[in-house]
């Protein structure tokens, strides 16, 4: 099967490299502050265009060895041309499948970090193992991806209406959402191809020798805004949260 790029912009004029910080990634620099070594090895696997790296610049004074692992070319090109602080170290990015294996020696890496990365894999445990591989005993996996289970999807299940996260489509996000595609900032697909609730992310983790130790929930920018008071309020409770954060230890 052929693997498409779905975040290739080189196209789009109207891209922006720098977007939008996400709660997800206020959480993420939160947990990593208090559990990363200072002076680790950090892998960044599905890195982008670096929004984790910018966040790690602008709130974190660790020091850092960074590794950048993506399947993008597009994206890992604007992951290097960003200005970093002097405290953060670049060890090297790394173009790749994330459905194989992992260019990185045996547990060489104290931190890893997966943002919205799991719910893109056929195969997400290959992923999984190889972080059990690359991770030194003791390290931590990081984490974050969309909830099946929030609040709002199980509401739509009950009118019958496609779960927002979801894609069944390659060529338009919109399918399945009835009288609420007007509510859809974008028909463009992403590729998420799985959709994980609190007990799958526990039980996944599990399986491959990475046990979880910490869950959080958090609210997410993409909804409409008329929303988001209800957002703030189930957050509180993961298993109903928008985006699950989850801290997994080796």
């Amino acid at each position: 099967m052929k693997i498409i790029d779905f975040y290739n912009f080189s196209n789009d004029k109207s891209y922006l490299a720098n977007r939008i910080i996400d709660p997800r990634e206020i959480v993420a620099v939160s947990i990593i502050n208090k559990h990363f070594p200072n002076g680790g090895v950090f892998a960044d696997i599905g890195c982008g265009n670096g929004s984790m790296l910018r966040c790690l610049n602008e709130q974190t004074n660790l020091q850092i060895s960074y590794i950048g692992f993506d399947y993008s070319s597009f994206q890992l090109g604007l992951l290097r041309s960003n200005k970093l602080k002097s405290n953060i170290k670049v060890l090297k990015t790394i173009q790749g499948n994330l459905e194989d294996q992992i260019k990185l020696d045996d547990k060489s890496v104290d931190f890893i970090y997966l943002g919205e990365v799991i719910e893109h894999l056929y195969n997400p445990d290959i992923l999984l193992q190889e972080c059990s591989r690359i991770l030194k005993k003791g390290g931590y996996l990081l984490l974050t991806t969309p909830n099946l289970n929030s609040w709002y999807n199980r509401i739509l299940f009950l009118f019958g209406l496609q779960p927002i996260f979801y894609e069944t489509s390659v060529v338009n996000a919109q399918n399945g959402f009835g009288i609420l595609k007007r509510f859809k900032k974008s028909s463009k697909p992403v590729g998420h191809v799985r959709l994980f609730n609190r007990s799958a992310l526990i039980d996944i983790l599990n399986a491959n020798k990475l046990k979880p130790v910490k869950i959080i929930g958090t609210t997410t920018n993409i909804l409409p805004s008329i929303i988001h008071s209800f957002e703030k309020i189930f957050s509180i409770f993961p298993s109903m949260s928008s985006i699950l954060v989850v801290l997994a230890k080796k």
